[in-house]
C-alpha cells in the first residue's frame, strides 16, 4: 500500500469523527469551514487510501455483565499473538489488540468479577512472554437496565454504526420515535460510543504515537480534558474500549519524532498526572465478536420469557 500525505483538514476530520462517527458530513463541514460534499469526499479518500479502516462502536461492558477491566502491556519475546490470545481468552474477552514496534503489545480484556483472581495464574502461564504492565479496574454501570429493542438497536448499529435511525426503525418494523428514544437513551447513559479504527502504518508526514496517562484517582476527566485543550496542534483520538478510571490511553500525531518528548513533557506538567508511558503502534485492532454473541443471548432469553 502506498504512503498518504494528510494535511491538516484531514487530521481535523478524522479527530472529530474518531470522537463520534456519527456526525454528519454537514456539521464536521460547519466545523472545520468547508461542504458537506468535500467533507464526503476526504472521508471517502481516507477510507480508499487506508487511513480509515472502518467505524466502530464502543460499549460499556459492564452492561453486559463484565464490571472489570484489564490493560495489559505484554513484551512477546518468542510468544506469538495468537498464544497470548488463546490464554487471555480463558478469563474474559479480549476487546483490543495494538501491536506496537519494539516487540510489545497492549490487550484490552473484560472479565466477569469473579474472574480478576485467575489474572496472576494467567501472568504465569503467559511466559516466556512477559506482562510489563497490567491495570484492572471496576467498569461504572448503567443505571439503566437494556430491553430488548436496546439490544436489537445495538446489533443494527454493530453493523454500520453511522446507520440512519430512520432505517434501523425500518429494519426493526418499530416507529421512529421509539427508536430516537432509546437509541438516546443508550448514548446519553455511555452504554455506548461511537469511534473508528485507522491505520497506523500508511502515512509519512505525521508521526503516530501510543500514549499511556496514569493519573491521580478523581481526576482522570480532568487531565483527559486539558490534554484535548492543550494540544489542539495534535490529532489524538481514545482507543476503543472503557478504561480503568485512573488510565487515559490515546493516539496523537507530531510532525516530526523530536516533538514527542516535548508533547509528553506538556502532558506530564499537568496536574493530577502521576506517570506516562509511549509507544509507536503498528497494528491496531478491537473485536465485537463477544458483543454479537452477548446480544443474541441475551435477546433469546427474552423471547424465551414472552
Amino acid at each position: 500500500m502506498d504512503k498518504v500525505l494528510l494535511d491538516n483538514v484531514d487530521l481535523k476530520i478524522i479527530n472529530l469523527l474518531s470522537n463520534d462517527c456519527r456526525l454528519s458530513y454537514r456539521n464536521i463541514g460547519s466545523s472545520i469551514g468547508m461542504t458537506s460534499k468535500s467533507v464526503k469526499t476526504r472521508v471517502d479518500k481516507l477510507f480508499s487510501d487506508g487511513v480509515i479502516k472502518r467505524f466502530t462502536i464502543r460499549v460499556n461492558p459492564a452492561s453486559f455483565g463484565y464490571r472489570k477491566i484489564c490493560l495489559m502491556i505484554i513484551r512477546r519475546n518468542t510468544v506469538t499473538e495468537e498464544e497470548i490470545m488463546n490464554h487471555l481468552r480463558l478469563v474474559g474477552h479480549v476487546v483490543m489488540y495494538v501491536e506496537n514496534i519494539g516487540g510489545t503489545s497492549m490487550f484490552g480484556l473484560i472479565m466477569k468479577e469473579e474472574s480478576e483472581e485467575k489474572i496472576q495464574l494467567l501472568i504465569e502461564t503467559l511466559k516466556p512472554a512477559y506482562v510489563q504492565g497490567i491495570f484492572i479496574n471496576r467498569a461504572k454501570t448503567s443505571k439503566k437496565d437494556l430491553n430488548q429493542t436496546d439490544l436489537r438497536i445495538i446489533r443494527c448499529l454493530l453493523s454500520n454504526p453511522r446507520m440512519e435511525l430512520s432505517h434501523i426503525a425500518k429494519q426493526l418494523s418499530l416507529s421512529g420515535k421509539t427508536v430516537a428514544r432509546r437509541f438516546d437513551i443508550i448514548k446519553n447513559q455511555h452504554i455506548m460510543g461511537f469511534t473508528l479504527e485507522h491505520n497506523p502504518n500508511v502515512t509519512i508526514n505525521y508521526m503516530r504515537f501510543l500514549l499511556i496517562v496514569h493519573t491521580e484517582k478523581g481526576l482522570r476527566n480532568k487531565v483527559r480534558y486539558l490534554i484535548y485543550h492543550e494540544l489542539k496542534e495534535n490529532i489524538h483520538f481514545d482507543l476503543p474500549i472503557v478504561y480503568p478510571e485512573n488510565i487515559i490511553a490515546f493516539i496523537l500525531y507530531s510532525q516530526e519524532v523530536f516533538a514527542i518528548d516535548a508533547i509528553i513533557s506538556k502532558i506530564e506538567r499537568f496536574k493530577g498526572v502521576l506517570t506516562t508511558e509511549f509507544f509507536i503502534p503498528r497494528a491496531l485492532t478491537s473485536y465485537e465478536d463477544w458483543l454479537l454473541k452477548e446480544i443474541d443471548h441475551l435477546i433469546l432469553a427474552f423471547k424465551s420469557k414472552d
